[in-house]
């Protein structure tokens, strides 16, 4: 079975009034891949009533002259597009951002509430793959799950958020031996690697839960990590596009909501 997120990710826009709120992108070199991201958030932004701004920056920027760009940023929300390139250290530059407007929860102060349990808004795409489960009544809590890739935007948060609802967790990355095997043990899959159809049927059991937050593009067609088709046979499977992306982005706005109202 496949489980389409985007209407529920068009929901969360409908009720969302961002109006008066403007967000920030900040992009350091250029990136394919990226501008397809900021284009959506863009015009999720504007659909939900707010605006938006895009700063560009060379890879060659010190981080002295992104420092003070940064502090004289007056949105309510804040963006680093991942990823950086150019010499500058990736979580240095995340926590310029001021935690109030850090609404990608990726700051050291953000991620340390996050982990300890005592922050009000979750990572975009975690707090994505929790309205998925809490959407087919799936609850973490004694249950296995394997996530593919331990990234900073996918994999860490998922490991943590996992172990927060009391899941055992198996984490899966690119020194793992036989990760087919361990994948087959869980009942829940979250992956976050961006290698189109990694994942095969073969590599889930049968009524698995299977997440896709990968993005890549192979013959000029965006796909996800998992072979959405044959998974969807034997499992759930979110598909890409359609899938966790576009809630993932919904769930970034509703965080600025949340940021700014408390």
């Amino acid at each position: 079975m496949i489980f389409n997120c985007k209407i529920l990710a068009d929901k969360i826009i409908e009720r969302i009034d961002l109006s008066g709120l403007s967000l920030a992108v900040i992009q350091i070199g250029d990136d394919p891949a990226s501008e397809l991201f900021i284009r959506k958030k863009k015009k999720a932004m504007e659909s939900a009533g707010g605006s938006f701004n895009l700063y560009r920056f060379p890879e060659t920027v010190g981080f002295e002259e992104l420092e003070e760009r940064i502090k004289k940023m007056n949105e309510e929300g804040l963006i680093v597009q991942l990823p950086i390139n150019g010499n500058l250290k990736t979580q240095e530059v995340l926590n310029l951002i001021p935690f109030q407007k850090d609404i990608d929860v990726l700051t050291e102060l953000s991620l340390g509430k996050f982990y300890t349990g005592n922050l009000e808004i979750l990572p975009p795409v975690v707090g994505a793959v929790d309205l998925v489960l809490k959407e087919n009544q799936l609850e973490l809590s004694g249950k296995t799950v394997a996530v593919v890739g331990p990234g900073r935007l996918v994999g860490k948060p998922m490991i943590i958020y996992s172990i927060l609802k009391g899941a055992t967790v198996i984490s899966i990355g690119k020194e793992t031996k036989n990760p087919g095997r361990l994948i087959r043990e869980a009942d829940v899959v979250v992956s976050g690697v961006g290698i189109p159809e990694l994942i095969k049927a073969s590599d889930v059991k049968k009524g698995a839960f299977v997440l896709d937050a990968g993005v890549a593009e192979k013959n000029n067609k965006v796909m996800g990590d998992v072979a959405t088709e044959e998974v969807a046979e034997k499992a759930i499977v979110t598909p890409v596009p359609g899938g966790i992306g576009p809630l993932t982005v919904s769930l970034l706005l509703e965080n600025l909501r949340k940021r700014y109202e408390s």
